[in-house]
């Protein structure tokens, strides 16, 4: 009974963070799709420039988006961990056909950085350290054989996974203004 307890305790704080975190992801959530969309099309113009005719690396990460655009006004939840799966579709799937040679992937770690700071401001920090470590097993898998590179690779997705800060904590009155100063600059909020 203990740890049912204690799993109610930890998914309390969770639905607390997501409910604080969520007016930020509303707000960026067309320009993340927007965003998307044209890495999309910027990916399959440089997979067809390379001469690799494969659609199966664009069709995941479209049906996706699709499903992010149609589902964003009844269903947010979905809407935005299909926005994720697209972004981590695009990182990822190029890696099987340049594994094979076809083609060279020299940004793969900076498109799992993207990923690991994406998964924080959709999916909340509760993930940003399962999604890490899914990170560093995937650079592994790289076309990169060199195991300094990958190592040192490692290092700087867990360095951007840490980075990801935590969702701001709650105020004890939100009813009277408050002053905050920020680097020398006094912010009001009313």
């Amino acid at each position: 009974m203990a740890l049912f307890d204690t799993w109610l305790k930890l998914n309390r704080k969770q639905i607390a963070e997501q409910t604080l975190e969520a007016p930020l992801r509303n707000e960026l959530f067309s320009r993340i799709l927007f965003a998307a969309v044209a890495i999309l099309a910027l990916q399959l113009g440089l997979l067809l420039w390379v001469g690799m005719n494969q659609w199966a690396h664009c069709i995941f990460p479209s049906m996706s988006l699709l499903i992010a655009f149609f589902t964003r006004k009844r269903a947010p939840p979905l809407a935005l961990m299909a926005l994720f799966i697209a972004f981590a579709a695009m990182a990822i799937l190029p890696i099987y056909s340049a594994a094979r040679g076809l083609y060279e992937y020299p940004q793969f770690t900076g498109a799992l950085i993207l990923t690991i700071l994406l998964s924080g401001l959709l999916m909340g920090k509760s993930h940003v350290r399962l999604w890490t470590t899914l990170c560093v097993m995937t650079q592994f898998a790289a076309p990169v054989s060199n195991w300094g590179v990958n190592i040192l690779s490692s290092l700087v997705l867990v360095t951007a996974g840490w980075l990801v800060p935590s969702a701001p904590q709650e105020t004890a009155s939100t009813s009277a203004p408050s002053t905050a100063s920020h680097s020398g600059v006094l912010i009001r909020d009313r």
